[in-house]
């Protein structure tokens, strides 16, 4: 990984918007003052710096931090959301609590599933699914699921 201090050559930081500049032409493609980065496939903003393509919310730490953890965490969940308040350091298990629902979720509500003519609730804690419980409605379920979430998941808390 770059280090801060060449970070700070090539690129200026703004927090507030989570935008890179380049301070410098680092190549005929490059323009001082122009935002820095490219859109991967994946929706993560990647930005070549000294030749080397870097996430920018890692990047964004070692700009403010002089280092950049395992796993840099989007705590609104937008991966394009790069500003300095919506990034946080993460371990994987906590990464994982603030995941988006699943595309194949049927109920549209994050850990919650059809189970015959019920709805049930379960939740990942600590690499265990803990069965929250077994209700009538989709809005039963997702009212104790919330509630469990917001007590086992505390800060990292995502809805869905």
């Amino acid at each position: 990984m770059i280090t801060q201090e060449r970070l700070k050559e090539l690129l200026n930081y703004n927090p507030d918007t989570g935008e890179f500049h380049w301070k410098i032409a680092t190549s005929n493609a490059v323009k001082v003052g122009q935002i820095a980065g490219s859109l991967r496939t994946d929706g993560y903003l990647s930005i070549r710096a000294d030749h080397k393509p870097e996430l920018s919310h890692r990047l964004a730490f070692v700009y403010m931090t002089g280092s950049c953890p395992k796993l840099v965490d989007h705590i609104d969940g937008n991966i394009a959301n790069n500003t300095w308040s919506n990034l946080r350091e993460a371990t994987f298990v906590t990464n994982q609590y603030n995941s988006k629902i699943r595309k194949d979720n049927k109920t549209g509500v994050k850990g919650v599933y059809n189970h015959g003519s019920k709805f049930a609730a379960r939740i990942r804690h600590n690499g265990k699914v803990i069965f929250v419980g077994s209700y009538g409605t989709v809005a039963e379920a997702e009212f104790n699921l919330k509630r469990v979430r917001e007590q086992l998941h505390k800060e990292f808390t995502n809805h869905g």
